[in-house]
């Protein structure tokens, strides 16, 4: 096949999709020259661990309708997982369409010579990132410190404008730049596969990753949930906590005849495109996930496992095991749990990720999963498919369907969608991996 037009390929949450995101797509097609755009797309569970504020189909819609071509699952175990598996599984997927020019990836550090330099000192000098690793520091920690060591070492070879910007400049610090973290593990991949495609990077617009400020046109991912969260739990207070229900609820109901969302998507209008956020409202009676049936499911699971059990968990190191088990009877909530599990060693979200883990049973004599999984696509991407079946470009297997023959091959994103369609009220048959057919647009 001769192919004469460039394929922009991007890793992605969209939790949910908003302006940023829709900013970084318009800008990596204007740099790149790009005509199609692939996104590699976690599926029902995030990086930090957490169901998705809205299932993989519907995401899969919000990015078609914004300007992506064809969107593929990042499977459960990169998706759910550290920056480091994050990053490598969705270069994998990336070179292994085999038709993937460019790369595109936020960060804070605009300038992609910069962090190449980190990420290739990072990957020469790794037994110093990992000796900081093993004093218990976190991985931005541990990146940051490391950083700091090599660099003082031989700092004429740095120049004094880098030592000076992103070494001794504690507003660039790696702790608080959480894409300057994945920019670098995407060019790790990149180079220890040898990868052909090339990385752009676009400087983040507005918001940092963490703020919580919605007011402004690029809202962060986490303020935009957090918004929509406290809404929900404003309207279960006001309902007595009265539980959701897919079919008929007290708090839907009263949303819908007092037109309460229709008041809070003025806001989110201001942060989404208006294509997202027509799905989401489309989806009000699914934005709450039962936080409580989640911890209930996990405490079933944690009562029932025997040490040597979680020990096998994929995230679970160096007697962890024992402190998940003893902090159990004590918390009545998930988040009160997870803050007496955790440690300055073992953050927040990596227990968190460490509790989905347990749930969709990730172990670590897991292989990592080698398989495409098509998500939704529009006649472009359907173009792009064809080519990539037809000329045999593909380096791993395309799956449209999952069928009983790939229920051991993708068990965990089956797993993790059946999950999620408890937390969400669904139907478990017909919101299943089983049934749901990739989208169309």
């Amino acid at each position: 096949m001769v192919k004469d037009k460039k394929v922009l390929g991007i890793i992605a949450e969209y939790n949910p999709f908003h302006n940023g995101h829709l900013y970084h797509i318009n800008e990596a097609k204007k740099i790149s020259g790009a005509d199609t755009v692939v996104v590699v797309m976690s599926g029902n569970f995030t990086q930090r661990g957490e169901p998705s504020i809205i299932d993989k189909y519907e995401r899969t819609k919000m990015a078609i309708d914004n300007g992506v071509d064809l969107v593929v699952e990042l499977p459960f175990y990169y998706a759910c997982n550290s920056a480091q598996y994050f990053a490598e599984g969705g270069i994998e997927i990336l070179e292994s369409l085999g038709v993937v020019d460019y790369i595109a990836f936020g960060a804070e550090t605009g300038d992609i010579d910069v962090l190449k330099k980190i990420s290739n000192i990072v990957l020469e000098k790794n037994e110093i990132l990992q000796r900081y690793l093993d004093k218990g520091l976190s991985y931005p920690a541990a990146l940051e410190e490391s950083l700091k060591e090599i660099v003082k070492v031989s700092e004429a070879d740095f120049g004094n404008d880098f030592v000076d910007n992103y070494v001794n400049n504690s507003a660039n610090s790696f702790i608080n730049n959480s894409n300057d973290i994945l920019a670098i593990e995407y060019l790790k991949a990149l180079k220890k596969m040898d990868s052909s495609i090339i990385p752009i990077t676009i400087t983040r617009k507005g918001a940092r990753h963490l703020d919580s400020n919605i007011n402004a046109e690029f809202a962060s991912g986490s303020a935009i949930r957090r918004y929509i969260k406290e809404f929900w739990q404003e309207m279960l207070d006001s309902q007595n906590n009265t539980l959701i229900s897919a079919t008929s609820n007290n708090v839907y109901k009263n949303m819908i005849e007092n037109n309460k969302f229709g008041v809070q998507c003025e806001l989110l209008k201001n942060v989404l495109p208006d294509l997202a956020l027509e799905i989401l409202k489309k989806n009000i009676d699914k934005l709450y996930l039962d936080e409580k049936k989640y911890y209930d499911i996990l405490r079933a699971k944690l009562m029932t496992a025997k040490e040597c059990e979680l020990k096998r968990i994929y995230s679970i190191s160096e007697g962890l095991e024992n402190k998940f088990l003893s902090e159990l009877r004590y918390s009545n909530t998930l988040d009160d749990y997870i803050k007496s599990v955790k440690s300055k060693r073992y953050t927040y979200t990596r227990i968190n990720r460490i509790c989905s883990q347990i749930i969709v049973n990730l172990t670590k004599d897991e292989k990592p999963p080698k398989y495409i999984r098509i998500l939704g696509f529009n006649h472009k991407g359907r173009q792009l498919l064809k080519n990539i079946k037809g000329g045999g470009l593909n380096k791993l297997p395309i799956y449209t369907d999952v069928s009983q023959k790939e229920k051991d091959l993708m068990r965990h994103d089956i797993t993790a969608t059946d999950i999620y369609n408890l937390l969400s009220n669904n139907d478990i048959y017909e919101k299943s991996d089983f049934v749901v057919k990739p989208v169309i647009r």
